[in-house]
Parts: structure tokens; C-alpha cells; sequence
């Protein structure tokens, strides 16, 4: 158990292993003084063997795994529990941690932070606290999961796939910040249940990138239409930076006046204008 205060800064060893008798016989991370943050750093690849939980965050912790992983490896059923108030931040190419038998309990108020390059969020389906995307390539969803808190695309592209990212009932803030996307694809609409969405009035995008689509209303600052099929708008929108119209997308626009401030057809700008 690592139970440092919040003055301190941790680092968590990693020992190497190769057969159950080395490891981690399961790890503990503890805000020893009960206030504040303590943030505890991973400095080298963990495979965790036994102990009643393989990894338990608890509240007032930061677990920064850097750009290493701590691998479940027992056959045996464990948990990994990131409690409320907790953060577990994961770096590199890496995914949540899972191994075989591996169950995920994640604190309503707790927080995944992917910190890496380009990274998959998880191999198994993830009911989130809150959820937040700090990438400097493309974070890719890979499974249909759930946020009870807030969404934040803070850097980096956050693609949904095929897949949803929806809060689990009403509630909670979207934000894609200025310079982030969120692309969104499949036959999907726009992530639903969260009570605000916040995009970055600068140099935000949110892009769909599936098939046929609906496109919410929103205060779009880059709206970018790819993939395939017909993008039907919900209702009169205002974009206030490039509307882009990609590949054999379609947009239909309805019986109502959306406006942006360019367009852009298959990369080449247009004139300003009346369109449709």
C-alpha cells in the first residue's frame, strides 16, 4: 500500500515478472492525509498477481500510470476500482487495464484521464465517472460505453466509432475544447443525456463520419460532414466557422436557414453565397 499525503509525490516501483511468485500481489494507492490530491507515478510495467482487488485508487489519489501498464494476469476474478474523487491517468498507446476475469468498478465521481499519443479507451464496455480525453493523436472508443458525470475532450481526436459514448441518465457537461474533434460515426447522432454541451467557440470540430446521420442542433464552431449517406439537420443551425462537406456526404438542411461563416466542398472553399 502506498499511503502518501497530499504534499507528496510517490512514485510507484515496478518490479518485473515473469511467474506469479514476483509482482504485485495486488496495489493499494492511499491520500494518507485525507485532503487534497496525492499523486502517485508508475515508472515501469506491473503484471499484478492475487490479493483481494488487483488495483484499488482511493479518494484524494492520482494514479499516473505514465506510458507504462499494470496487466492483471491471475485467472482468478479481481477488481479494479477507481473510487469517487479518484483519478487513474493512462499515457502512451495504452488501454485501460484488463486482464482475464477483470471486473471494472468506476466511482461516479471518479476520472479516467487518457494522457497519451493514440489510444483505444478499453477493451470492454466502461460505465465512466467522468471521462477525459487529453491526447495528441486520436483517442478511439472501440466499444460502446456510458459517463454518469462529465465528458471533457480537452486536446487530440476523441472517434466514437460506430459506437456511443452516452451519459447514463440526464446530466453532465460534453465540452470539446478549442482544438479537439469529436468524430462520430456509424448511423449515430450527436452523445446523448449530457444537460450541456460546450463547444470551443475558436477551434473546436465535431465531425460525422458515418453513414446516414442526423446532425443536432448545436452552436457549432467547425461542423465537418464525411463518410457516407445523408447528414439531416435537426433544425436551423449556426455554424459560426467552416462548414465542410467531404467524400459522397450529403447534407440535407431541411425546410429551414442554417448558416456558417465559409464552406468547404471536398477541401476546396467556396464563394460566400446562398446555398441549397
Amino acid at each position: 500500500e502506498y499511503n502518501g499525503s497530499n504534499l507528496i509525490t510517490q512514485t510507484v516501483y515496478a518490479i518485473p515478472t515473469y511467474a506469479p511468485d514476483y509482482g504485485y500481489g495486488g496495489l493499494t494507492l492511499t491520500n494518507g492525509s485525507g485532503s487534497g490530491n496525492a499523486v502517485k507515478i508508475l515508472i515501469g510495467n506491473v503484471d499484478a498477481y492475487r490479493g483481494s482487488h488487483l488495483l484499488l485508487v482511493n479518494t484524494g489519489v492520482i494514479f499516473d500510470l505514465s506510458t507504462f501498464t499494470y496487466t492483471p494476469k491471475d485467472p482468478i476474478p479481481y477488481s479494479i476500482t477507481v473510487s469517487n474523487g479518484a483519478t487513474l491517468k493512462i499515457g502512451g498507446t495504452n488501454s485501460f487495464p484488463t486482464g482475464i476475469n477483470t471486473t471494472h468498478t468506476l466511482g461516479a465521481t471518479s476520472t479516467v484521464d487518457y494522457t497519451g499519443t493514440s489510444q483505444t479507451l478499453s477493451a470492454t464496455a466502461e460505465a465512466f465517472g467522468n471521462l477525459s480525453i487529453d491526447v495528441s493523436g486520436t483517442a478511439t472508443l472501440g466499444v460502446n460505453s456510458t459517463v454518469a458525470g462529465d465528458l471533457t475532450l480537452n486536446s487530440g481526436t476523441f472517434d466514437l466509432g460506430s459506437f456511443t459514448i452516452n451519459h447514463q441518465s440526464s446530466g453532465g457537461t460534453l465540452t470539446v475544447a478549442n482544438g479537439a474533434t469529436l468524430k462520430i460515426g456509424g448511423t449515430n447522432s450527436f452523445p446523448t443525456n449530457y444537460t450541456t454541451h460546450t463547444l470551443g467557440s475558436t477551434s473546436s470540430t465535431v465531425n460525422y463520419s458515418g453513414a446516414t446521420q442526423s446532425v443536432t442542433v448545436e452552436t457549432y464552431r467547425n461542423l465537418a460532414l464525411s463518410g457516407s449517406g445523408t447528414k439531416a439537420f435537426a433544425g436551423a443551425t449556426t455554424i459560426s466557422g467552416d462548414l465542410a462537406i467531404n467524400t459522397t456526404a450529403i447534407a440535407n438542411l431541411g425546410s429551414v436557414n442554417s448558416t456558417s461563416n465559409t464552406l468547404t466542398l471536398n477541401g476546396i472553399g467556396q464563394i460566400a453565397g446562398t446555398w441549397g
